[in-house]
């Protein structure tokens, strides 16, 4: 086994009766399309791995793929803040493609289309995308699940042109990627390793029990080394079934739900014990005022429906004190009964994505906001709320 870097970008790995090229590509930029399209003529490989899931195949070939989303059931099922995540990361993706006038993914499709063109049998290698957003936010801390959501929305308010040299320096230079890396590692590194490193090892794992005696790898050019790494170390690669295992819901985050509502009940009992029912209603109202304003104003931050601002008083203060249902969820359901999607959202929803007004303007969009933002409102009122009403005890 051995490996060769043929340029900062390309990596040869030689096994027994197999030669796997890896090719590193910036997903947005032309000369990777170019770059992919040369080594399939040149070297003729038998067969092509690209770093795609089914998924995100089906959402490059099918444009018309967003008709198909019912945004009430993903808010049912509990995946708002994962759909959300996803539409802010093709945001960002797409927003680079816009600058440069390139399509996103492009160099995939390249790949692909030429390896149907020419026989060549080609195997999606990437773990299924849905499977990728629910172990990386299971494994997240409440701390990095708000970082990775700044993050996000940092790009939405970005008005930076990214230049084609730029990104071609990205390509071109190892070390920055593997500065970034780190960098990412440090911060955030449940992210980077489910983001980053398992799809490294699903892929080179896929790679490895795949077939071809001739390969071309196609992957984005941040996971270059960490593929090469893996392909080399085959006895350290987790089985398939690890990788795609979604993590139960942590027990601790139930329970302090169930905390919260006991020391409500608590405080309050003091309270009236204190200083009567006027005492204990008195906890009650000022209760409903903190998480009902706080989610109110989370709603009014998503440039909700008036009825869901206003329901917002009624949800929060019982959801905050429920551990098995959140605020968001609900307030998200009256605001897409009251906002329904229209055919114009589904249709611009991959436009309105790539800027802060369409992501407030699209009704699709808008729900996943007011999700988001009134759960998190709804949050911090508790936050506020146990200590207020503590104090009235003194």
């Amino acid at each position: 086994m051995s490996q060769e870097k043929l340029a900062p970008n390309i990596m040869k790995i030689i096994l027994p009766e197999r030669e796997i090229v890896l090719l590193g590509t910036a997903h947005v930029l032309e000369d990777s399309v170019q770059e992919v399209k040369k080594w399939i003529e040149e070297w003729q490989p038998d067969t092509l791995y690209v770093e795609l899931c089914q998924a995100r195949y089906q959402a490059l070939t099918s444009p018309e793929r967003w008709k198909n989303l019912d945004v009430v059931s993903v808010i049912k099922s509990g995946q708002g803040f994962l759909m959300l995540a996803s539409l802010l990361l093709t945001s960002l993706q797409k927003k680079i493609g816009i600058q440069l006038g390139e399509d996103v993914g492009e160099d995939m499709l390249s790949a692909i289309r030429l390896a149907q063109e020419k026989h060549i049998p080609f195997v999606l290698a990437d773990r299924d995308l849905n499977t990728t957003l629910k172990r990386t936010w299971h494994g997240a801390s409440w701390k990095d699940k708000i970082r990775i959501v700044e993050i996000l929305f940092e790009s939405l308010f970005e008005t930076e042109a990214v230049s084609e040299e730029e990104v071609k320096k990205l390509l071109g230079e190892g070390n920055l990627y593997n500065t970034m890396m780190n960098e990412l590692a440090r911060h955030l590194p449940a992210v980077k390793r489910f983001l980053l490193d398992e799809r490294n090892l699903y892929m080179a794992r896929k790679i490895l029990t795949g077939s071809g005696k001739r390969v071309l790898v196609v992957i984005g050019r941040g996971h270059l080394e960490g593929v090469a790494e893996a392909l080399e170390n085959p006895q350290l690669l987790p089985e398939e079934e690890t990788l795609e295992t979604i993590p139960k819901s942590r027990i601790g985050g139930s329970w302090i739900g169930w905390a919260i509502l006991f020391l409500f009940m608590v405080l309050v009992g003091v309270g009236f014990l204190k200083g009567g029912t006027g005492l204990a209603l008195t906890m009650v109202r000022d209760w409903v005022l903190i998480t009902g304003t706080a989610a109110a104003l989370g709603s009014l931050v998503a440039l909700a429906h008036p009825v869901t601002i206003l329901a917002s008083w009624v949800v929060a203060p019982l959801t905050t004190l429920n551990p098995l249902v959140g605020a968001g969820m609900f307030l998200a359901l009256i605001e897409a009964f009251f906002h329904k999607p229209r055919v114009k959202d589904f249709e611009n929803l991959p436009n309105d994505i790539t800027t802060m007004k369409g992501f407030w303007q699209n009704r699709i969009t808008k729900i996943l906001l007011v999700f988001l933002t009134s759960s998190l409102g709804a949050s911090l009122g508790t936050f506020f709320g146990i200590p207020w009403i503590s104090r009235l005890l003194k």
